[in-house]
């Protein structure tokens, strides 16, 4: 799309939409470089930003956070990082302040702890990551290079592993393992060459790879071999020791994934290609089509423990990557997989995860809002939209009609923000002092987030013209409203084919405050990440750092604080009554591995809860945070394989004067999260400006 350029007038931006890639879009467009080029209006549904990231401060709770699931940021995050880094420095809190800096918000957690069920067993698997220097090779021969430089390392720990001689496994070596075995032998042949030795000339033949020459394929293949070898000679001599032996396991299932990832990287020659060109087949698949053991007689185990690992398992879940939300149908594209886990293990400068140090809307949307505030964008609170029209010549947006949601005197007057422990923060609810029939709306119940909401709009229809009110648009809003509002854009076979491609999942969250602390629930002292658990609890976290930002009396707060998420199938009894119930019935058969403390014969000791004193049993649990995310603005875009082709990029919409922003545009990444978002609103601002002219991570070679 061509850019807007630098007029005489400024140029009026109306962005729909308060999640992170509409943010993100303002936040560029206004950056001070461009001397004020735009006037960005930001219009909202409901009284707050974020989107599937706000949270919200209780008011009846103690100002406790309310999310809607579980957030971290990966150290991968470079874009989104960069943003706040960038957001807080202008933002110049005083010292002093709560929250002051970058930072003060994010700190490292580099603890993750898998639960591995062998045999009805649960084990736990503790992980401790390193803190990495500055990298900055996000390529498919980067990531691969890593890789492989890693799993010498790995390998060379195993017990055994070097004393695994070549030459016993040269005669039924398959026909990739024997080029390998004939380009490393030596003058002397292969007679004293090792395992560790295959796995060192590996090492130092893939610097050599040398992508788009004649020879790249044929190397390709001999360094597929050899690592094809050294699982074959691995498999052996952890195997006695298999499934049970929690070391022997953890070390083959970390080996030969790895392994399996660089062969079926160099055998698909994506280190040329690019990740995407495995885009049309689901991950789990593409690791079968390169097992090393596909010959008669291998054992299964092989495969099984690696591919069905929690490791895997932890990515599946954290992405939501399940067709309907059904755990039992997991769906990631293996392009989409390969390239977050890798990025994820390898490509993080500092802390594996950095952890946000109050509410995600307290940490990241606050500043941003107070920034562009600063930057004098404007927004609209309490704006539906209900329609986008197209000129006569069906290319361009040539109105928006919106609908304002409650009586306001001036939405964009509306101040959103509260106090808690001296924090600016969102609330959970709308201030309805602010809004003239904010007592209706308080005793109607009703969620005016959702699209659903059950609530009848009150404020009348808005219209906006081009030319007039806008002279370009950005879409910020929910994938799965796109339906109702863009039919006349339906007219594009591109922008058909995205809103019918593209498969978004309901999820679950619920949020647990403990009168006990971890030494009294039987743990460590060491807050982790739990992962690869029991459906759809799987995930979940120890955010206990956040119980001083919430405002609880003095002596008696509460000492424990966990977070859990998970999938919501569509065949599930929908509603929060129903996710109570899963979340009562996983407490009471699976809390224990979690907090072994924290359960008896009679299963959970729901007393362990912090709730008013006058509550007992199971009424504490009912004083706890739960919520089911099923509306249309709160569903989940999955990486499903064989759909990244039908997204949109956002400054190249078939529309002249409309980009798009959010998890469903075409990142470059393509996977639902903080990371992918903040692209999309960048390359709206770089279609628009031409800059930023670099954004990291948003091309593989």
């Amino acid at each position: 799309m061509a850019g807007i350029g630098a007029p005489a007038t400024r140029q009026k931006i109306a962005i729909v939409g308060g999640g992170m890639g509409a943010l993100t879009a303002a936040y560029w467009l206004t950056d001070p470089s461009l001397g004020g080029r735009y006037d960005v209006t930001v219009y909202t549904m409901g009284w707050r930003l974020g989107g599937k990231g706000a949270s919200g401060r209780n008011q009846n709770r103690n100002g406790r956070i309310e999310e809607h699931g579980l957030h971290i940021w990966f150290g991968t995050y470079h874009n989104a990082i960069a943003l706040m880094r960038s957001c807080y420095a202008e933002l110049g809190r005083p010292p002093d302040a709560p929250l002051a800096t970058f930072d003060d918000a994010f700190k490292p957690q580099r603890r993750l702890v898998l639960l591995e069920e062998i045999e009805g067993e649960c084990h736990p698997w503790t992980i401790d990551s390193p803190d990495l220097p500055l990298i900055d090779d996000l390529t498919v021969l980067g990531l691969l290079r890593k890789l492989i430089g890693w799993l010498s390392g790995h390998v060379a720990g195993i017990p055994g592993f070097e004393q695994l001689r070549v030459a016993d496994f040269a005669k039924t070596a398959h026909p990739k393992e024997a080029a390998a075995i004939a380009a490393m032998a030596g003058p002397g042949g292969v007679t004293n060459q090792t395992a560790q030795h295959l796995m060192d000339f590996t090492k130092g033949q893939i610097q050599f790879l040398e992508p788009g020459t004649e020879d790249a394929s044929r190397q390709a293949g001999v360094l597929s071999g050899a690592m094809r070898l050294v699982a074959r000679m691995l498999f052996p001599l952890l195997e006695p020791e298999l499934p049970k032996d929690d070391a022997a396991r953890r070390l083959w299932i970390l080996a030969y994934l790895g392994i399996t990832f660089a062969r079926g990287m160099l055998d698909d020659q994506l280190y040329e290609k690019g990740f995407d060109a495995v885009e049309n087949i689901e991950m789990r698949d593409w690791l079968a089509k390169h097992t090393s053991f596909d010959q008669p007689g291998d054992s299964p185990l092989a495969d099984k423990l690696a591919f069905f690992s929690a490791c895997l398992q932890a990515f599946y879940d954290a992405s939501f990557s399940y067709v309907d939300g059904d755990a039992t149908k997991p769906n990631a594209a293996a392009s989409v997989a390969l390239r977050c886990i890798l990025r994820i293990a390898f490509d993080y400068v500092g802390p594996i995860i950095l952890e946000m140090q109050a509410g995600m809307g307290d940490t990241v949307f606050t500043p941003l809002y107070l920034v562009l505030k600063q930057r004098n964008v404007r927004f609209a609170f309490f704006h539906r939209l209900t329609n986008l029209q197209l000129d006569a010549g069906r290319k361009s947006i040539a109105g928006m009609t919106f609908s304002r949601q409650v009586q306001i005197p001036d939405a964009t007057a509306y101040k959103p923000l509260i106090t808690v422990n001296d924090l600016l923060c969102w609330p959970s609810a709308p201030l309805f002092g602010q809004i003239t029939d904010g007592a209706a709306l308080s005793a109607s119940g009703a969620n005016i987030e959702h699209w659903n909401s059950g609530w009848t709009d009150t404020g009348g229809a808005f219209s906006l013209a081009r030319g007039l009110d806008f002279d370009h648009v950005v879409l910020g809003i929910s994938y799965d409203i796109l339906p109702d509002v863009t039919h006349e854009l339906g007219t594009n076979p591109r922008w058909k084919a995205m809103i019918g491609g593209l498969d978004s999942a309901d999820t679950q969250a619920a949020q647990l405050w403990f009168a006990a602390d971890r030494a009294q629930l039987g743990m460590d002292a060491t807050p982790e990440i739990f992962g690869g658990y029991f459906e759809p609890w799987s995930s979940l976290v120890d955010f206990s750092h956040l119980l001083p930002r919430e405002a609880w009396p003095a002596g008696n707060a509460p000492r424990y604080l966990n977070y859990t998420c998970g999938p919501l199938a569509k065949q599930a009894t929908p509603g929060d009554d129903a996710v109570y119930v899963r979340l009562r019935d996983f407490l009471n058969t699976r809390a224990a591995p979690l907090w072994p403390n924290a359960v008896d014969e009679a299963g959970f000791k729901y007393d362990l809860l912090y709730a008013d004193p006058a509550l007992s049993g199971e009424d504490r649990l009912k004083a706890q945070y739960w919520r089911a995310n099923t509306d249309p603005t709160e569903r989940y875009v999955i990486a499903k394989a064989n759909t990244a082709s039908v997204r949109l990029q956002p400054g190249q919409t078939g529309f002249d004067n409309l980009s798009i922003a959010g998890e469903w545009a075409d990142s470059g990444v393509n996977i639902s999260s903080i990371e992918a978002t903040v692209i999309t609103g960048m390359r709206v601002s770089r279609a628009l400006t031409g800059q930023p002219q670099r954004i990291a991570g948003e091309k593989d070679l």
